[in-house]
Parts: structure tokens; sequence; C-alpha cells
């Protein structure tokens, strides 16, 4: 029995034989254009990688993230504690902040968000907060709010936090990460 190849830009011969499928010639890798919604068969899905790589930038599934240094704060302030600049595009947006106190040092709250708004406070709900007594040389991570950014051109995404303490010092450190959903 031998099928057709029919619509198959390539140099592949017109027809193969089922047991012996040997083709000869140069292959063309088809490209995918469309214009309109691509709609993958429910079962069959979209196949993901199989490997340990990166999405490619600019592509979907980007992943980026950066790391702060440890920063002094000063109660009631807020600050930035990582950024990271993002491209145009849809993002989702998530971070840490760290928060360390001091010998001497009791927190009454600690806040963590991500924005596009430099070492501003958000509105409530947009910030997650620890709202109990924190006593000195105790550390907590205080995650965020995942956070969908919708962009036209470059621009920096903050993860910042906020705390309250007395009697010491106390330190911030962030960590933001942001994936390209489409």
């Amino acid at each position: 029995m031998q099928v057709r190849l029919r619509n198959v830009k390539s140099n592949l011969a017109s027809f193969a034989p089922l047991a012996s499928p040997t083709f000869t010639g140069t292959v063309t890798a088809v490209t995918l254009s469309a214009t309109g919604a691509i709609t993958p068969s429910q079962t069959a899905g979209i196949v993901g990688t199989t490997t340990n790589n990166n999405a490619s930038a600019g592509a979907v599934g980007e992943f980026v993230t950066a790391t702060g240094t440890a920063t002094s704060l000063t109660s009631g302030t807020v600050v930035n504690l990582a950024s990271i600049p993002l491209t145009a595009g849809d993002w989702d947006v998530w971070g840490t902040v760290y928060f360390s106190n001091a010998t001497g040092t009791t927190s009454t709250s600690q806040l963590a968000w991500c924005s596009t708004t430099s070492a501003t406070a958000p509105a409530v709900p947009l910030y997650n907060i620890i709202g109990a007594s924190i006593p000195q040389n105790t550390a907590n991570s205080v995650n965020t709010q995942p956070l969908r950014i919708s962009i036209a051109s470059t621009t920096t995404v903050y993860v910042s936090g906020e705390a309250f303490f007395s009697g010491g010092t106390a330190t911030g450190t962030g960590f933001i990460r942001a994936r390209r959903i489409r």
C-alpha cells in the first residue's frame, strides 16, 4: 500500500511505501503561520520541552529572576529589595522578601509585594503581611501574591517590602521571578 503526501512543502518522494518508509531528498521544515486561533487537540495538546533548557527570550515560557542583597531597613519605610526589567508582553510575576531581625529588634509587622511602581506600598489587598510580634534574631520569608503584568514596552518590576520594628536593626532581601505567559 502506498500513501500520497499532499500539501507538504518538501523535496520528499511523492509516494512512500508503508512497510519500508525510506525518503530521499532534502526535508524542509514546515513553519506554522496563523492569523486566527490555534486549537490543539484536547488530548494531544501543545507538546512542551522534554529537556532541562529554558525558553528563549521573547518566547512563551521565558523565565526571568533576580536576587537582591541584604538591605538595611528603616521602620515604616518602603524599600525596593530586587528588580527585573521585563520586555513587552504578558507576564506572571511573584516574589519573596526575607526579613531578618538583629539582636534587640522586635518587629510588629512585615509586608511584601511586587509592583511596577518603585518604593510605593500598594492598596489592600495587593500585599502580603505578617502582623504579629516577631522577636529578635528571627528571620521570616514573606511571599508576594502572583501579579499579572501586561506591558507594551520594557518596564522595571520591583519586589518591595516594609517592616515595622523597634529596639534595633533589621534587613530585607528580595527575590523576584517572572514567567512570560503569552
